[in-house]
């Protein structure tokens, strides 16, 4: 029996994972050749999750617009450690001082049981990763079909994290990277971990949209300090308010008390009561 969530997994396929067009399909309740989608589905291998599976995670019901699907390679369960989870972000082209900062902080955190998420891009994406599959604490979300390996450089590592971490993509095998699903998948990074951290970057940096992605998310966003005689991203956030980050523990730290979302949803309970 064809089921919804093989149907939105068809979805997926027949439009490459762009989520504007699966949405225009399901509000137009476009018509399918049931036995098509069947024979395209049966030689379907990776694995998969819906919007409408139980296990799909809670905090991405809140977007304005969800992945109808998640392709997955990897342990799912990681994807339930959202409250010890910290999406790292900053700069490909990054300096030694962001590359040393970037491993010391994502090493320690891992250590301590933190699950470290990032984008995959080579920089401190790669770095951030490097050190959080160490712990068999890392997920990766792609911009990409899994099959495919953007950059290249990166390719052990993909491997590595798929074998003991998590990959994560809205696109469907086969789908190369395009410009624009790298904002898209940044909305993902922003909402899959209780706190994004940016190490280093400049104030053009796309690691910007993620942290405003998760400050719309109500998650929150910490900054490590750069020269200040610099273009820094960094400390543009810090002087707009997010969490100054100095050592580990300070997101160690942050990640003990609410976040604003869930401090506002505990009022509203409250409130009720």
């Amino acid at each position: 029996m064809f089921k919804g969530r093989d149907l939105l997994a068809y979805l997926s396929i027949i439009y490459k994972g762009e989520w504007g067009e699966m949405m225009k399909a399901v509000k137009n309740r476009q018509k399918f050749d049931i036995s098509t989608a069947e024979a395209k589905m049966a030689t379907v291998k990776r694995r998969f999750l819906t919007l409408i599976d139980p296990e799909y995670p809670e905090n991405f019901k809140g977007l304005n617009n969800p992945p109808f699907v998640l392709w997955y390679e990897g342990n799912l369960e990681l994807i339930k450690n959202y409250p010890k989870s910290v999406t790292i972000v900053g700069s490909r082209e990054c300096s030694e001082y962001g590359k040393k900062t970037t491993k010391r902080f994502a090493s320690e955190l891992a250590e301590q049981g933190v699950t470290i998420v990032s984008g995959l891009a080579k920089g401190i994406d790669a770095i951030a990763l490097k050190e959080g599959i160490r712990y068999n604490r890392a997920i990766a979300v792609l911009g990409n079909g899994i099959d495919v390996t953007y950059p290249m450089e990166n390719k052990a590592l993909q491997e590595q994290i798929g074998k003991d971490g998590l990959i994560l993509s809205e696109y469907p095998d086969g789908v190369t990277p395009m410009a624009h699903h790298f904002p898209e998948r940044n909305r993902l990074l922003a909402t899959l971990s209780r706190f994004t951290l940016l190490t280093e970057g400049h104030s053009r940096s796309g690691s910007l949209i993620t942290a405003n992605l998760a400050l719309k998310a109500g998650n929150d966003v910490g900054a490590i300090p750069y020269h200040i005689d610099e273009d820094s991203a960094c400390n543009f956030l810090i002087q707009q308010g997010a969490y100054c980050i100095l050592e580990p523990r300070d997101v160690i730290e942050s990640l003990r008390y609410p976040s604003y979302q869930e401090a506002k949803s505990a009022d509203g309970q409250e409130e009720e009561d």
